[in-house]
């Protein structure tokens, strides 16, 4: 009888209880691995510090240095929309609970930044959450305009925040900025108008044609700029 009660009265599906094990279940293996590997299940062999008692979090979120909303704009368009989901949702609360529990995760980090990354690489597992947050966000707007006006802002909002990220993704590729480090946002929308549409078009047939020396050209720029920062 009671195990019949049981599951005749299953746990509700936002049940913490229920949600954790999936979680649980889905990361033993990399316990596992870590056990095995280095000793420890909580040892993921990295050397770095990490600094709880001083969390970098305007770094993270503004720093030249792939700072998250800085590198990659559309974010704050998104990061937005998270406070424009409905206030009765439970799932608006565990989206910035869930955002702001990372945020202060990556900004103890020693190497928050990424180090060789475009714009912050850790935040691509919260990539369903700003796509939420971006729809909330032209969902809260066609309330307030009519449907075609909305279609045509959001098309062409979004549309501008990602010709200017190929842009920047193009100059971080071929080293027209640092791949590591700070850059200088002065040279990086000078850049963005005056020397990547010439600049691609010039590359175009070397992508096509000469991928390798292409690639051989960028790993050049790539070992030049780690010599000129480490010369020993």
């Amino acid at each position: 009888m009671g195990q019949n009660a049981r599951f005749a009265n299953p746990p509700p599906v936002d049940s913490p209880r229920l949600n954790c094990r999936p979680v649980l279940v889905t990361f033993l293996p990399t316990l596992i691995t870590k056990k095995i590997i280095f000793g420890s299940y909580f040892n993921f062999g990295y050397t770095e510090r990490w600094y709880w008692n001083s969390p970098a979090f305007l770094e993270v979120c503004f720093s030249s240095e792939h700072g998250l909303f800085s590198w990659t704009p559309i974010i704050i368009l998104a990061f937005v929309g998270l406070f424009l989901l409905p206030r009765h949702d439970r799932l608006a609360w565990h989206l910035l609970i869930v955002f702001a529990v990372y945020l202060y995760v990556i900004g103890c980090y020693q190497d928050w930044h990424g180090i060789a990354s475009f714009g912050n690489r850790f935040f691509v597992s919260l990539t369903p959450l700003f796509v939420l947050g971006l729809a909330a966000l032209f969902d809260r707007l066609s309330h307030f305009w009519k449907p075609r006006l909305t279609a045509i802002v959001a098309t062409a909002s979004v549309s501008v925040f990602i010709l200017w990220n190929f842009g920047m993704i193009y100059q971080w590729g071929v080293h027209l900025i640092p791949a590591r480090g700070p850059i200088s946002w002065d040279e990086a929308v000078y850049n963005q108008f005056a020397v990547v549409p010439e600049h691609a078009f010039r590359n175009i047939e070397d992508f096509l044609v000469r991928r390798g020396k292409l690639m051989q050209r960028i790993e050049h720029e790539d070992i030049k700029q780690l010599k000129s920062k480490h010369p020993d």
